[in-house]
């Protein structure tokens, strides 16, 4: 039987927020994300991945070559086709990442990036990829958790861009979804943006948004208190932590 994989990575926002972030998302993945170790896709050479929420490709890039068969998706027809430019010897296809498929399915690996953190309902997410997995399968997974952007979640006291959790809540959100824990680590960075402006323009342009509206005298004010608390030495700063998670199926 040939081993598959399916690589699952894309900021899951709504799908028109996705077609206008189709061309924004592509350095933003550059600048955060890195693919599986070296080392850990040299022990699963010989295997064939999938890939859900490709979004513009690069990290679907990262595996083609290394593997027998490569399929990548996402929700938006968009990034799909952004993909496509770049990478027309990908595999592409549509998927929508929360909802159960209709008849299990046996990948021998899942991989996703920058898209478990806007899971409505991660303990029914993990499930559902779970079923996608053939017994003993594995999941790959490289995400953001707490703290991440602090610094604006402090100005908006609390309504920032999402409910983060933090590693150690998806540890056992990964326990309890029944699958085994091979490895989980984490890294907080901060990244410079030239100002409040500029950090502004980059979160929204991934499609990502905060949970109230602001009026135009509200922004202002933002930017001014965002200037005046979070500026160092090379203009304003954001502060990010990232996961890097390998899981394995139960059998």
């Amino acid at each position: 039987m040939t081993e598959r994989w399916v690589w699952i990575s894309g900021w899951a926002i709504s799908t028109k927020d996705f077609r206008r972030a189709a061309t924004a998302w592509k350095p933003q993945a550059e600048h955060h994300f890195a693919p599986p170790s070296p080392r850990a896709v040299d022990q699963a050479r010989a295997l064939s991945p999938s890939h859900l929420g490709a979004c513009t490709g690069f990290l679907s890039c990262q595996l083609k070559g290394r593997f027998k068969y490569l399929e990548c998706s996402d929700l938006s027809a968009e990034m799909l086709k952004e993909c496509a430019q770049h990478h027309p010897y990908l595999k592409l296809s549509i998927r929508d990442a929360w909802q159960k498929t209709s008849k299990p399915e046996y990948w021998n690996h899942l991989a996703s990036a920058s898209l478990l953190q806007w899971s409505p309902n991660p303990p029914r997410t993990l499930k559902n990829w779970q079923q996608l997995l053939r017994p003993g399968g594995y999941l790959w997974l490289v995400f953001y958790a707490k703290p991440s952007l602090p610094e604006l979640e402090s100005i908006l006291k609390g309504e920032g861009v999402i409910h983060w959790r933090s590693p150690e809540k998806w540890r056992d959100l990964f326990i309890d979804a029944g699958f085994h824990l091979c490895r989980m680590e984490h890294q907080v960075r901060q990244y410079d943006y030239p100002s409040a402006l500029h950090f502004w323009k980059s979160l929204h342009g991934t499609g990502a948004s905060v949970r109230r509206k602001m009026k135009p005298s509200q922004m202002m004010r933002f930017f001014r208190e965002y200037e005046r608390e979070f500026t160092g030495k090379e203009g304003v700063y954001a502060t990010w932590n990232f996961c890097r998670v390998q899981l394995r199926a139960p059998g």
